[in-house]
């Protein structure tokens, strides 16, 4: 049985909600891009937080990114969607503060902490005077559920997302509505 609370996932309205929040909120646009990337490739905050300038090959044609595994996971290369691509090239272009060590930064210019961006993103909705909170996790699993609903592969989206076969079989079964297939499209290189 799965823990995901049907209750607890936002709908494309509300996730198009918190973006425009985020945008707002955020003058460095980097709890945006976040919320971004989880929205559309599942990939799990801390993961996101390891990211550094050297990890992300961003091209006209096909964009990656490597996610940092750890003592238990290998290292694996994604492919970034296209309007990710976009939001990253932006972000990095106009974001103040040096990418050697860290992609995002708190409000003094450090690398963010997920502790911080739980907290950003739980003050940020309760200024904008949203009435549902909403977690990454929740939007991570509203981005697993869009894929599995979809049809993309189960070893695949394993393998894409860093999460375990068995955790993803658990979002086969959750019927929402269905998302646009062109915002499902996983690539894994090897």
């Amino acid at each position: 049985e799965s823990d995901v609370r049907i209750n607890d996932i936002p709908t494309y309205k509300e996730l198009d909600e918190l973006l425009k929040i985020a945008e707002k909120f955020d003058k460095t646009r980097g709890i945006y891009v976040i919320i971004a990337i989880v929205s559309r490739m599942a990939i799990s905050s801390s993961s996101i937080l390891k990211l550094k300038l050297r990890d992300i090959s961003l091209n006209k044609d096909e964009s990656f990114m490597i996610i940092r595994g750890s003592e238990r996971k290998k290292d694996r290369t994604v492919a970034i969607p296209k309007d990710i691509s976009d939001i990253l090239d932006r972000y990095i272009k106009e974001c103040p503060y040096d990418m050697t060590h860290s992609l995002f930064f708190n409000k003094r210019g450090k690398p963010l902490s997920l502790r911080m961006l739980d907290f950003y993103l739980e003050n940020m909705q309760k200024d904008a005077g949203v009435k549902k909170l909403y977690c990454l996790r929740n939007i991570k699993d509203r981005a697993m559920i869009d894929m599995v609903s979809n049809g993309a592969d189960i070893a695949d989206v394993s393998r894409y997302t860093g999460i375990d076969i068995r955790r993803v079989e658990l979002y086969r079964g959750i019927k929402l509505k269905k998302c646009p297939p062109e915002l499902t499209h996983i690539k894994i290189v090897d």
